[in-house]
C-alpha cells in the first residue's frame, strides 16, 4: 500500500512539472509578444484620441443609429445646413447607406485592445464623446445606444422619431419636438425628460434609477420602473397626455399637475404615491406597502370613489354614484385625498 502511495506521488510530481514547463513557455512567448512590457498584462494599449469632425449635405441624411460601448453621446441643434458628427476617428467609424449615418466603435476599441496574453482587460481609459450637431429642424429619426457613458439631447423641433438605450449612464432629453413617439430604455441610471412635445407616446423602461418628467407633454405615457423615484410634473410646469400609466416596484411616485383626462393609473409595490392637483377622469392608484396622499382636481361628488384597504385608515368611502372613477387601494397605508375644484 504504501509503495503504491510512493508510485502515486511520482507520477504526480511528474505532470506537475511538465505542465509547470508548459507554463513557463507560454509565458515567455507572451512575454515576447507584448515587447518585454510587463504593464501589457492588465492594460490596453489603445491610441490617443484622433478627434476630427464631419460634414455632411442636408439632404444626405434622413436617419442616425449610433451604437457604442465606451461612449457618451450627445446631440444638439447648431446653425448649419447638414449634419456634422464629431468623434475620435481612431475609435469611432461611421458610414452612410440608403440616407443613413451609422456610428459605431472600431472592434480595437470594442474589445479595449484585448490580446490573448493579457491577464486583466479593464478597458479604455477616460471619458469618450460622440457629438452630433444637427439642424434644429432636422426631421429625421434617432436612434442612440450606450453601454457605458451617457446620452444627452437638447433642442431640436423636428425630429420624426427618437429611441434611446443606454445600460450605465444617465438619459437626459430637454426642449425637443418628436413628430412620432419618444422611447427610453435605461439599465443603470436616471432619466430626465423637460420640456419635450412628443406627438406620439412616451415609454420608458428604467431598472435602476430615478426618472423625471417636467414640462412634457404626449399621447399616452407608459413608464416601468424597478428601483427608483418617479417625479412626474412640478408645480410650475406640470404633465399634458391623454393617459399615463406608471409602475414602480420600488420607490415613491410624485404626481404634480398632471393632466391625463382618458386615464391615470399609478401603481407602487413599495413606495407611497404622492399627488398634487392631478387631473383625470379615471384614477387608478394601488399601493401595496404605503400610503396614498394628496390632491386631485375636481369635485367629490363628481367621482364614484372605490376604496379598498387592509391596514390603514381613510378619510375617502366607497359610494357608486359619480359620473368618473376613483378607484383607490393599499394594503399597508394611509388614504389621504383632497378635492380642489
Amino acid at each position: 500500500m504504501k509503495q503504491g502511495k510512493k508510485y502515486y506521488l511520482k507520477w504526480m510530481a511528474v505532470i506537475g512539472g511538465v505542465l509547470c514547463g508548459a507554463g513557463l513557455l507560454v509565458a515567455g512567448a507572451a512575454f515576447a509578444a507584448m515587447g518585454f512590457r510587463f504593464d501589457s498584462y492588465v492594460y490596453s494599449s489603445v491610441p490617443e484620441e484622433k478627434v476630427e469632425s464631419f460634414t455632411f449635405t442636408g439632404d444626405e441624411i434622413e436617419s442616425v443609429e449610433i451604437d457604442v460601448d465606451f461612449c457618451d453621446i450627445r446631440v444638439e441643434k447648431y446653425d448649419g445646413r447638414g449634419p456634422e458628427l464629431t468623434i475620435a476617428s481612431n475609435l469611432l467609424g461611421y458610414q452612410v447607406e440608403k440616407g443613413k449615418l451609422t456610428v459605431t466603435e472600431q472592434e480595437e476599441y470594442r474589445t479595449g485592445g484585448w490580446k490573448w496574453y493579457r491577464l486583466v482587460n479593464i478597458g479604455n481609459s477616460g471619458s469618450k464623446e460622440a457629438v452630433l450637431k444637427l439642424p434644429e429642424g432636422f426631421s429625421g429619426s434617432l436612434d442612440l445606444k450606450s453601454d457605458f457613458g451617457a446620452i444627452r439631447v437638447q433642442d431640436l423641433k423636428g425630429l420624426k422619431e427618437l429611441n434611446l438605450q443606454g445600460d450605465n449612464g444617465n438619459i437626459r432629453l430637454s426642449w425637443l419636438k418628436v413628430q412620432k413617439d419618444l422611447n427610453v430604455q435605461a439599465n443603470f441610471g436616471a432619466v430626465r425628460v423637460e420640456n419635450c412635445e412628443i406627438g406620439g407616446d412616451l415609454t420608458v423602461r428604467d431598472d435602476n434609477g430615478d426618472v423625471t418628467l417636467e414640462g412634457a407633454s404626449f399621447r399616452r405615457g407608459d413608464i416601468t420602473m424597478a428601483f427608483g423615484q418617479l417625479n412626474a410634473g412640478t408645480r410650475n410646469s406640470g404633465i399634458d397626455c391623454q393617459s399615463l400609466s406608471v409602475q414602480v416596484d420600488n420607490g415613491t411616485i410624485f404626481l404634480k399637475e398632471v393632466n391625463a383626462p382618458e386615464g391615470l393609473k399609478a401603481v407602487s409595490k413599495f413606495g407611497d404615491i404622492r399627488l398634487d392637483k392631478a387631473g383625470s377622469q379615471k384614477f387608478e392608484l394601488e399601493s401595496s406597502n404605503g400610503s396614498i396622499t394628496g390632491s386631485i382636481r375636481g369635485r367629490e361628488e363628481e367621482y364614484q370613489i372605490l376604496v379598498e384597504k387592509e391596514f390603514g385608515d381613510s378619510n375617502l368611502q366607497s359610494k357608486l354614484e359619480g359620473k368618473y372613477l376613483l378607484d383607490i387601494s393599499t394594503n399597508f397605508g394611509d388614504i389621504d385625498i383632497r378635492f380642489e375644484p
